[in-house]
């Protein structure tokens, strides 16, 4: 069901009987702490060598490869490995699709872990939802340049939408996107979303924060399953 990842990616747990085997579990890390260098996670206990393992810079995600169960999670920068931007844990079940947001700043890092239930496509079409990561910005509104209705009415900070299913033609799958202040309808920033059929795909808005004011405001797509 999941891609095959390198094999720094895994983590893994002896089972002592084969019936003891679980499907292994989805984890997809993604970075929106603008002020923080490429950011590194991990699920080894103990020292890590940093050196070969995957590093994922802002506005980038990659999914890793996890046996389920409860495992620890450190986030650190590559730039300094030694203090964690997050230390903790997280519960997979076997099988389950999960997403990890390193959010805030250096200073003050935020995260949201979401499980995941994504859907499946048997006809021509795709699918299409927003996540609110942007720490000093209102609630927003999406809706598709030009058009007066709204694709996603009432979305705020760390708030995450559920997929709506959009047709997939023989051409012309692209839609521009407007991201809005719902306050004052404000533009805030565009999105250009090339979609192809039976994909999923997560529309994050996510940006800077400089004395608790947004700068770089920016959106992008996570390809889902």
């Amino acid at each position: 069901m999941f891609p095959a990842i390198a094999g720094l990616a895994f983590f893994f747990i002896a089972c002592g009987d084969s019936d003891d085997v679980k499907a292994p579990a989805s984890f997809t890390f993604v970075n929106v702490m603008a002020t923080a260098r490429p950011s590194i996670a991990t699920f080894t206990p103990g020292p890590v060598n940093y050196g070969g393992v995957k590093t994922v810079a802002y506005s980038a995600s990659f999914q890793y490869t996890v046996n389920p169960g409860l495992s620890p999670l450190y986030v650190v920068q590559n730039s300094d490995t030694t203090r964690p931007l997050f230390s903790g844990s997280v519960n997979l079940l076997p099988g389950s699709i999960n997403t990890f947001y390193l959010i805030g700043d250096t200073t003050r890092p935020d995260t949201l872990f979401t499980r995941e239930t994504v859907p499946l496509y048997t006809d021509s079409s795709a699918g299409l939802r927003i996540v609110h990561v942007s720490p000093a910005s209102q609630t927003v509104t999406v809706n598709v340049k030009g058009a007066t209705d709204k694709e996603f009415a009432d979305v705020s900070y760390k708030q995450t939408s559920i997929f709506k299913t959009y047709p997939v033609r023989a051409t012309g799958n692209s839609r521009i996107l407007e991201l809005r202040n719902k306050a004052n309808d404000s533009l805030l920033v565009t999105f250009t979303w090339n979609y192809t059929i039976g994909r999923n795909y997560t529309l994050v808005f996510t940006g800077d924060v400089i004395n608790k004011q947004p700068a770089a405001l920016k959106a992008f797509a996570v390809n889902n399953f």
